[in-house]
């Protein structure tokens, strides 16, 4: 069964941006190989219990200080902490 990975807009936008695009595009080839699942909801994200939850978004979302407040608020509600990564840390993508 393939990991199930929610991508924010970030990761859809970083496919046309060249900083990310290699990334961005090559985690996009994962789902299209079924390698990867995408869940389409970050509300989802937690409750479907995702492998991952997948942002280019390092001022919001992948960043220590709030990871581990989303994942307090997680815990607290019951639910397991999220995995939050870069598409570059997901992808099979080797960007050599």
């Amino acid at each position: 069964m393939p990991r199930r990975i929610y991508i924010d807009t970030s990761v859809l936008g970083g496919c046309f941006d060249l900083e990310f695009a290699l990334w961005s595009n090559g985690l996009m080839r994962d789902f299209r190989a079924g390698r990867l699942s995408p869940v389409l909801s970050d509300a989802l994200a937690t409750i479907a219990r995702v492998d991952a939850l997948v942002s280019w978004n390092f001022k919001h979302i992948v960043r220590l200080e709030n990871i581990q407040l989303f994942n307090s608020v997680n815990v607290q509600s019951g639910y397991p902490e999220l995995n939050i990564r870069s598409p570059r840390e997901v992808t099979t993508y080797e960007g050599h």
